[in-house]
C-alpha cells in the first residue's frame, strides 16, 4: 500500500463492517441508512466509535463499534497481563479507544466492542470488559454478528 493510502483502507473497512451490521439485522427491518461510517470517523459528539447507529438498531445492538483494519496486528500483544501491558502497542491503544467511545455517551448504555483485521485475514470482534479484569474475548466476526442477531430473536 503506497504511504497515505491507510486513511481510506481504514474508511472502506468501516463502511464495510457497516453494511454487515445492517444485512445482519436486515430481517430486523433495519435500513441502510440506520448504520453508517460517522463522520470523521467517530470523532464528535453525534456517535460513539466509528459508526452511528440508529435508535432503533442501537436497541437491537447495543454496541459502540471501533474499527480497525491493520498491515499486522500484534495479537500475543491481547494476552499479556494488565501489569505488563505497554502503553506504546497499538492493540491496547484500541481497546483504550473503544472503552472510550462508551464513556462519551454512557447514557445509551453501549457496551465497546473492536472489531480488527489485518491483511488477508479474517475479521474479528474482540469484547473487553471490566468485568473480565480486562481479559479480552475474541471471536469471528461472524460469529458474534450471528449471536447478537440470535440474542433478538
Amino acid at each position: 500500500m503506497k504511504p497515505g493510502f491507510g486513511h481510506a483502507k481504514g474508511a472502506e473497512f468501516e463502511r464495510q463492517i457497516a453494511k454487515s451490521i445492517v444485512h445482519a439485522f436486515g430481517a430486523h427491518g433495519i435500513k441502510q441508512r440506520e448504520c453508517w461510517r460517522s463522520t470523521l470517523s467517530g470523532g464528535h459528539a453525534m456517535s460513539c466509535g466509528d459508526l452511528y447507529l440508529s435508535d432503533r438498531l442501537a436497541k437491537l445492538f447495543p454496541w459502540a463499534v471501533e474499527c480497525k483494519y491493520y498491515r499486522k496486528i500484534d495479537w500475543q500483544n491481547f494476552l499479556i497481563p494488565p501489569k505488563y501491558r505497554k502503553k506504546s502497542w497499538k492493540e491496547w491503544q484500541w481497546v483504550e479507544q473503544a472503552q472510550a467511545a462508551v464513556q462519551a455517551k454512557p447514557e445509551l448504555n453501549l457496551s465497546a466492542l473492536l472489531v480488527m483485521k489485518e491483511n488477508r485475514g479474517p475479521i474479528y470482534a474482540m469484547i473487553v470488559h471490566k468485568a473480565l479484569g480486562g481479559c479480552p474475548k475474541l471471536m469471528l466476526f461472524s460469529d458474534f454478528l450471528r449471536s447478537a442477531v440470535n440474542a433478538n430473536d
